[in-house]
Order: structure tokens, then sequence, then C-alpha cells
């Protein structure tokens, strides 16, 4: 009897041997896609660690910057390298997008990816600006237009932005000096604001603190108290000494003497002044020359610290008038005009 094939049977067969093929293939071909996927994995987890070639202290991002400017810009700075390795890291982690403009203080060390989120998370850097007791207006000026980090609005030291801050025309010994922190870009007007209230709240504190007033002490208004306040500074950077200074200005001033304080004759010769007082400076005529007005001079001469402040607010009770320089760089203090001339003798001696 002849053998008959039943073609279902060898298509059946066909099918499962084809259907073996298949599979045998998409197991090779996930197998591979799987072994190229964790070699590219590998290879940009790699790269996020690799260490960022950090060259510089601060690094800007600018406003309306994408993250993936900023991947293309630390490429461009060779921060890091393979900037698809990023890329693929923001699909991972969305809130990369959001950057925010700024200048950051880098770190000394990081890998790539570090670096990355540093500038992602980071804070914007804080800088610094100090002015010193008894500095004017003019000093706080140039230093302000000279921060790289201080926008310049100011286009003159007589600008019309500071006039809200002006007493009696100047904005001179209305600033407290200190340390004042700000972020990059911050607009020199704002300094000003904050140094000008820090000087309120500093007046305001040492007004309350004021101790009762002897009948020896001269009364004075807060702005004449900022005046005599500038005035000390520029005479003795010593703060023990301060409240005595004060009480000889206050003693003068009740007994209607002229304050004679060379650095008031100093403030007003302006540019004039080269390093030396002459006696025809002495004798020339300014609002500030204390030795031809009387009283005090119509604005403070420098920007005074809280110890001076508090110095004018609270002189020390003595009865002298005078003081001058001992040569050790204190002051000896007079009842007397005779005692004055005494002292001021001993002290030309001693500076020969």
């Amino acid at each position: 009897m002849a053998y008959q094939l039943n073609p279902f049977i060898i298509l059946s067969a066909l099918l499962k041997i084809k259907l073996s093929t298949f599979l045998k293939l998409l197991a090779a071909s996930i197998f591979a896609c799987l072994t190229v996927a964790s070699v590219l994995a590998f290879k940009i987890a790699s790269q996020w660690q690799q260490p960022a070639a950090i060259h510089q202290p601060l690094f800007t991002i600018e406003s309306g910057w994408s993250y993936y400017k900023l991947i293309e810009q630390l490429e461009h700075s060779n921060m890091i390298q393979e900037p698809f390795a990023f890329k693929i890291l923001v699909w991972l982690n969305p809130h990369l997008r959001d950057i925010k403009a700024g200048t950051y203080r880098l770190p000394e060390k990081a890998t790539q990816r570090e670096l990355v989120e540093a500038l992602v998370f980071a804070k914007p850097a804080e800088f610094k600006i100090t002015f010193i007791e008894g500095s004017r207006w003019q000093d706080w000026y140039a230093k302000l237009q000279d921060h790289s980090f201080i926008q310049t609005t100011l286009q003159s030291s007589k600008d019309e932005q500071l006039k809200p801050y002006y007493a009696n025309g100047r904005i001179e010994g209305l600033l407290f000096p200190d340390t004042y922190v700000f972020f990059a870009d911050t607009p020199d007007i704002n300094i000003v604001e904050q140094a000008y209230r820090r000087m309120q709240s500093v007046m305001n504190q040492a007004k309350q603190a004021q101790q009762s007033r002897g009948k020896h002490v001269y009364p004075l208004d807060d702005y004449q108290t900022l005046i005599l306040a500038s005035i000390i500074e520029k005479e003795t950077s010593i703060v023990s000494e301060m409240p005595l200074v004060s009480s000889v200005f206050h003693n003068r001033l009740h007994k209607k003497m002229r304050l004679q304080t060379d650095p008031t004759v100093i403030y007003g010769l302006g540019d004039e002044y080269q390093g030396d007082i002459t006696r025809a400076h002495l004798k020339q005529a300014t609002p500030y020359n204390t030795y031809v007005i009387k009283g005090l001079p119509p604005t403070p001469i420098a920007m005074p610290g809280k110890a001076a402040i508090e110095a004018a607010f609270n002189p020390q009770q003595s009865e002298y008038y005078y003081f001058v320089a001992d040569g050790k760089g204190g002051h000896s203090f007079s009842r007397t005009l005779r005692e004055h001339n005494a002292a001021v003798k001993r002290y030309l001696k001693l500076s020969k």
C-alpha cells in the first residue's frame, strides 16, 4: 500500500521548525538588545561619574536658559564630555529641568553628575562688600562701582536715585559701615538702601539705650548727634576713648566754645587737602571749618560706626575741654588751656 503524506502534518512540522527558529532569533535579538542597552547604560553611568574639569570658581546661568542650554555651555567650557549622557539623565530625572538663573559657586571637586546637580539645586553664590568706620560716601561710591558682581545703576555720586536718602543735601553719614551680603547683579542702590535702614536701626537702638543726661550735656537732635558721632569717629579709633572725646565736644558746645577739630577742616577742604593742614587752612572759611564756625558743621563728615554713635548719645561725664594726641596711639585730655598747651608740648617733643 502506497504511503500518503498528510499535508497538514508537513505544514505543522514546517511551522514548528520556523517558529522554533523565530523564537531562537527573537531570543538572540532580545539578548543582543539587552547587552547593547547594558553596555550603553554602563557607559552613560560611567560618564556621569567621571571627574568634572572644574577650572573656575563661579558659573553663571543666564536668564532664559534651558537645561539643554546649560549642558551645552558646560560642554563648551570643557567641564563635561558626552552631553548625550546628560540628556539621558534629564529623561530619567525630569526635575532637573527646573534650573534658575544666577551665579553659582562651583565645588572644587565633583563628578560630572554632581556638578550638574549642584548647578540645578544649589543656592546662588553670596558675595560681600565691606565699608569701614570713618569711610566717606566718595569711598563707598568708588567701591560700589568697582565691585564685579554689583550692578551699576548710579551714574554719579550725586545720582537722583540717592535723593530719598539725603539729609541737608547730602548722603554723608547716613549709611552704616558694615559688611553687606548680596547675590550677583544686585543693584548698587539696593546696597545703599540696606545701609541706610541699618543706620536708622543703630541710631534708634543707641537712642533708646541713652542714659539720663547731665546738665553738662549739650542738647542735640538725632541728626546733630550723628554729625557729632562722625567727628568722634574721625578723631579717635580707640573705642574706649570715644565717650571721653564725646564729653569734650559736649562740654565745648555747652560753653559755646568752637569745636576746633581738624577732621572737619579736612572735610571742608575736599580735594584741596593734600595731607597737611596749614595755618591758612585753619582760617579758610568753609561751612565745615570748626575753627571759624560756631557749633557743629552742617552734615556728618564720615560714616560713623556703632561705638561712635553710642558715645555721641552717651558722653562720659568729665570736666575736659581739650585733648591732643599723646604720641602713644591715644590722647591726653585737659581741663584748662594751660594744661592743654603743656600736653601739646609733650606731644611735639615725643614726635621729634
